[in-house]
C-alpha cells in the first residue's frame, strides 16, 4: 500500500502526529493489518491503544509488533487484568512485550515488586514507574515537569522496547 492511500485511514494531528481512527465505524481486519504493515515502513514508532479497539484488531495489531508496551495500573485488578492478558499471547510476542506498572497515588496498597513479579512470564519484561505528580494531574505530558526517577524509567522503556524488537 502507498503512502498517499495509507493517507485515506488517517486523520492528520498538531506536531506532526497521525492517528487511525477505529472507533467511528466496522473496520476490516485484513485491510486494518495493511495499513499497519505501511505504518511500520512509513514510521519509526506506532503508539497503538489496542483499548479503544474490537479484540480482533487489538490482536492484529500485537501480532504484527515489532514491540509492545502494555501501560496498567499498579493496582490489584490491574495486575490481574495484565496477567490474564499476557496469557493470551503467543510466546514470540511475550518475548517483544514490556508491561509497564504505573503507580497511580503516592500510597500503593500493591507491592509493587511483588506484582512485577507476577508478571514476568514467558520472557516478558516489567518496569514499574511510581507516582509522579504530574502524569496524576493529567493533559499533555511536558517532559521537565516529570520527576527524575518517571524520566529514567522511560528512557529505560524505550531502550528496552527498542532492544526487543531488535533481538525478536
Amino acid at each position: 500500500m502507498s503512502f498517499e492511500r495509507v493517507v485515506e485511514y488517517l486523520v492528520a494531528l498538531s506536531d506532526g502526529y497521525w492517528l487511525v481512527p477505529t472507533g467511528q465505524r466496522q473496520v476490516d481486519p485484513a485491510l486494518y493489518e495493511s495499513v499497519a504493515m505501511t505504518l511500520n515502513r512509513y514510521f519509526a514508532i506506532t503508539v497503538v491503544d489496542c483499548d479503544t479497539m474490537p479484540s480482533e484488531l487489538a490482536r492484529t495489531v500485537l501480532a504484527g509488533a515489532h514491540a509492545t508496551a502494555l501501560v496498567a495500573p499498579a493496582t490489584a485488578e490491574g495486575v490481574t487484568t495484565t496477567r490474564n492478558m499476557l496469557t493470551r499471547f503467543r510466546p514470540e510476542a511475550l518475548a517483544r512485550a514490556v508491561v509497564v506498572l504505573t503507580a497511580t497515588a503516592p500510597h500503593m496498597a500493591v507491592d509493587l515488586d511483588e506484582a512485577a513479579a507476577r508478571l514476568r512470564v514467558g520472557g516478558a519484561g516489567v518496569l514499574t514507574i511510581p507516582y509522579d505528580r504530574h502524569l496524576a494531574a493529567g493533559g499533555r505530558i511536558q517532559a521537565p515537569l516529570l520527576a527524575e526517577t518517571t524520566r529514567e524509567r522511560t528512557a529505560r522503556l524505550a531502550a528496552d522496547l527498542l532492544d526487543r524488537a531488535v533481538r525478536n
